[in-house]
């Protein structure tokens, strides 16, 4: 029959049963002698609310309804009538498992194809429930065992979703293509690898036929089960795939092993499983920096993110290479070293916990502040990713002890060096992170108190600077730490001088701490550090490096020798 002769009408208000239809109401309430009053005046039994659904759809929700439709099929009713999600009257009793009108139904001849708006038909449905007498009868009128969705999932994998063990054995009795894949290349078996049950996995086995190549099938895009496996934490199927042979040394189209996977998936066991029975060399040609690396390459970077303290430690002790265990990660164009990753991009990792993870990385050299072979790119330095850490905002947070860690194991704060000044002092600047500050210079070869001054107030005349209202703080520090003033006083003079009308208020209260210190007569301690310091500058100018192992070397007391180092800042307060 026509449909567009039966859509005479629809009712919106189908989920207030006070103003449905009066025949929708009827057949809610089983009414069959209302029923067959409303068709004897001629009442549509067609008309939908605004659902798509019909008295058949209706009656289809419950087998003692059955009567009620053999009424309304005799009186014309148009058994095939779609829902606006595409659901026929078959689709909705399979949905909700009403056998005995999925059997009335099939006795009239249905569709029993009719897929729905996803292309998904009774069958897929009644393969996600537990009702199998619908299953058999629905195959036995004709069901394609092997329809789609749009996902590309037979009934099979529908079964394999739900856990229905019973009626995954009914289709493969049947005939079911169980080698077919979804969307994703994925077979039926490596579906059941994703759900992870063991019962399912095994029917599957045993009605393929286990074999070394079924055991290593790789999807397009080289997915093999035991990744599957391990990506969703299904830690019995993973060893049972280990027991029947899976080679871990494949990769999929990434260059990823299950081992990658596994230092993801947040479960120590199953990292343990794969990364004993994964060569190590295997683990070297795929987990350490290539050419063609990726951010999912690094292992520790993988355990990092997923704060997998122990699994991290699990790999140090499995006596992987430094090169696996300082791997970057590739963010952009920038390599980012487990060390720097971990202080820079390890949020779920609590501030305070991080420390126990930055030990274990500090316990080798090879990984304190690594460098690598790739000129393309930029390296996030160690010092500077534990400066960039901080924000301007932070309150008791950890960001001072991490680089003291870092400073303690003489990790280089004087990298990468940003034309007169190194980068962590910018940064450090930038986020007004004084006590970061006090550190750096404390540590530095390069840097004294005098250069950021000048290099903070080149800052201050650009007409890109963003203030942050920090300014004072940082300013006053910068003061308070320094000597000489023959070129900031002169130049911040000048800033002044020629400042905007509207930046002039925020640069006068600057311009003053610096005149102040500047017109004082400085303490003759201060200036003979200054003078010493600039004289084993000079001593050392073809090996910065060692600036500072010359200052201890000094015949001088202890006492002098810190204060020569600066060490009087880290007593700073603000």
């Amino acid at each position: 029959m026509n449909d567009g002769v039966r859509l005479v009408g629809i009712n919106f208000d189908w989920h207030n049963p006070h103003s449905g239809s009066k025949m929708a109401r009827a057949v809610r309430a089983k009414n069959i002698a209302e029923v067959k009053r409303l068709l004897k005046k001629g009442i549509s039994p067609d008309i939908p609310d605004n659902r798509g659904y019909t008295t058949l759809h209706e009656a289809s929700r419950s087998d003692d309804m059955v009567e009620i439709l053999r009424v309304l099929i005799s009186s014309g009713a148009y058994i095939e009538h779609k829902t606006v999600d595409g659901e026929t009257p078959l689709f909705v009793a399979c949905n909700l498992s009403s056998e005995k009108v999925v059997e009335f139904f099939l006795s009239c001849n249905c569709l029993v194809n009719n897929a729905n708006i996803d292309s998904v038909t009774p069958l897929h449905m009644a393969c996600s429930k537990r009702n199998y007498n619908i299953i058999k009868m629905l195959i036995k009128a004709g069901a394609n065992l092997n329809a789609k969705d749009n996902e590309m999932l037979t009934p099979l994998f529908y079964a394999i979703q739900f856990e229905n063990p019973p009626a995954i054995k009914i289709l493969l009795e049947a005939g079911c293509d169980s080698e077919t894949s979804d969307y994703f290349s994925r077979s039926p078996l490596q579906f059941s690898c994703m759900v992870g049950n063991l019962e399912i996995f095994d029917i599957l086995i045993e009605h393929l036929g286990l074999s070394k190549k079924l055991v290593n099938q790789q999807t397009s895009d080289g997915w093999t089960l035991l990744m599957e496996a391990v990506q969703f934490k299904n830690y019995n199927i993973a060893e049972k795939l280990i027991s029947y042979g899976a080679d871990t040394s494949l990769v999929d189209s990434r260059g990823m092993l299950a081992l990658h996977l596994a230092a993801h998936c947040n479960r120590t066991d199953c990292l343990e499983l794969i990364i004993r029975h994964t060569p190590k060399d295997v683990i070297e040609r795929y987990a350490t920096a290539k050419e063609n690396l990726t951010h999912t390459r690094s292992l520790p970077c993988l355990l990092i993110d997923k704060n997998m303290f122990d699994g991290l430690k699990l790999l140090f002790e499995y006596g992987v290479s430094d090169e696996v265990l300082s791997c970057p990660a590739k963010m952009g164009d920038n390599l980012v070293s487990p060390v720097s990753f971990l202080l820079l991009h390890g949020n779920n990792i609590d501030q305070h916990e991080k420390g126990k993870y930055l030990e274990l990385f500090l316990s080798k050299e090879a990984l304190k502040d690594p460098l690598y072979d790739d000129d393309n790119v930029s390296v996030t330095r160690s010092v500077d990713a534990a400066i960039r850490s901080h924000k301007i905002d932070h309150k008791n947070c950890n960001c001072e002890h991490l680089l003291t860690m870092l400073l303690n194991e003489n990790v280089d704060p004087d990298v990468p060096l940003d034309f007169r000044v190194p980068q962590p002092f910018i940064n450090a600047m930038d986020n007004c992170f004084l006590r970061g500050l006090c550190l750096l210079i404390a540590h530095s070869n390069l840097v004294d108190p005098e250069h950021l001054l000048i290099y903070f107030i080149d800052r201050l005349s650009s007409p890109n600077y963003e203030w942050n209202k920090k300014e004072q703080d940082l300013m006053n520090f910068l003061v308070w730490a320094s000597t000489d003033f023959k070129y900031a006083y002169p130049h911040i003079t000048e800033v002044v001088t020629s400042a905007p009308a509207n930046l002039f208020p925020k640069i006068l209260p600057l311009f003053e701490m610096v005149k102040t210190k500047a017109l004082k007569v400085q303490s003759l301690k201060h200036l003979s550090r200054l003078t010493i310091r600039k004289q084993v500058c000079v001593a050392t100018w073809n090996n910065t490096k060692e600036f500072r192992n010359s200052l201890k070397s000094l015949t001088l007391p202890r006492a002098l020798i810190d204060f020569l180092l600066y060490h009087e800042l880290l007593s700073y307060t603000y």
